[in-house]
């Protein structure tokens, strides 16, 4: 069976190693590195749950900021223990 990525998930119903998409308001945003690479870490919840969403590479991302409530798809991990998707494509739903 193939995943439709429309198909919004609770964040709470998000299985590690499966494509998902979820939706939900971010409420922190933070810069780091990984192996001396940078990385920005966006926490996202919905009613549910909440994951992280990394952007591998990046410093920055334009037009994301706490408070917005963004889409993302992609394939769920985990780390550091919570899930993770890292380089998921996203849209912004409000700013």
């Amino acid at each position: 069976k193939n995943y439709d990525e429309k198909v919004v998930r609770q964040i709470s119903k998000v299985a590690w190693r499966k494509r998902s998409t979820i939706e939900g308001r971010i409420t922190s945003i933070a810069a780091s590195t990984i192996a001396s690479a940078p990385m920005v870490s966006i926490e996202v919840w919905d009613a549910s749950a909440g994951l992280t969403l990394q952007f591998l590479g990046r410093r920055e991302i334009a037009g994301i900021k706490v408070g917005s409530v963004i889409r993302a798809y992609g394939m769920v991990g985990e780390y550091k223990g919570a899930l993770t998707i890292a380089n998921p494509t996203y849209e912004i739903i409000k700013s």
